[in-house]
């Protein structure tokens, strides 16, 4: 089975929408210890995890689920022109 490196593919995506930020959240299988990745401008970043800014690797070095996903128009404050 090929393995999918979903996170990369929506910073692609996020990439192509800068006004758009997508905020993910999930638990890693093993521990099911909690995480949360934003995407922004084809960036990711997480709140709560150490992530890996080398492209050539994942993310983040465990498996995981998605178990919420939030796309929210930016800039999230302020007012609209």
């Amino acid at each position: 089975m090929e393995t999918i490196d979903l996170i990369k593919k929506l910073e692609i995506i996020s990439s192509k929408s800068p006004n758009r930020v997508l905020r993910l959240e999930g638990i890693f299988i093993d521990n099911k210890e909690f995480i949360e990745v934003i995407i922004f401008k084809g960036f990711s970043s997480s709140t709560t995890h150490k992530i890996e800014h080398d492209l050539e690797k994942n993310i983040i070095d465990k498996d995981f689920i998605f178990t919420k996903c939030e796309l929210l128009r930016a800039p999230l404050g302020g007012s609209e022109n």
